[in-house]
């Protein structure tokens, strides 16, 4: 993404470069990869939609995301998953979160928990739109 696709989307269509205007998104495995590589490039990427993340799948995240945490100060962090997932899925996100905004201030860092949200698409695209409101103002 960031040696070839990213370059090919700039040189080829109308982008704003900067990683202030740069999204990435997933769900599941895909919110976990949207995590790292929000972290791992920051100034590639400037906001994320981190949907359902499969953070179990990577438990070394935290400790990573502790020692990036310098270069997130600036990004926009959309986090959210459905109580229906299962304790584990809400328990890691949560987790997560309190490294990323210990005292929940940051305005840019936005944890969603919903009652009816399942790990299925009809979910995420669902969520898709406040996500999309939110990095967008």
């Amino acid at each position: 993404m960031v040696n070839n696709l990213k370059p090919f989307m700039d040189k080829n269509y109308h982008t704003l470069k900067a990683a202030n205007n740069t999204s990435i998104a997933g769900s599941s495995m895909g919110g976990l990869i949207s995590m790292y590589a929000l972290a791992t490039y920051p100034k590639v990427f400037g906001k994320a939609g981190v949907f359902s993340p499969a953070f179990w799948l990577a438990k070394p995240i935290e400790e990573d995301l502790k020692n990036a945490l310098p270069n997130l100060k600036d990004s926009k962090i959309y986090f959210v998953a459905g109580t229906l997932e299962g304790k584990a899925m809400i328990t890691d996100m949560n987790a997560v979160y309190q490294i990323l905004n210990p005292n929940g201030k940051n305005k840019n860092i936005k944890l969603i928990e919903k009652a009816d949200g399942e790990h299925k698409e009809w979910f995420w695209n669902r969520e898709f739109t406040d996500f999309f409101k939110f990095i967008a103002k």
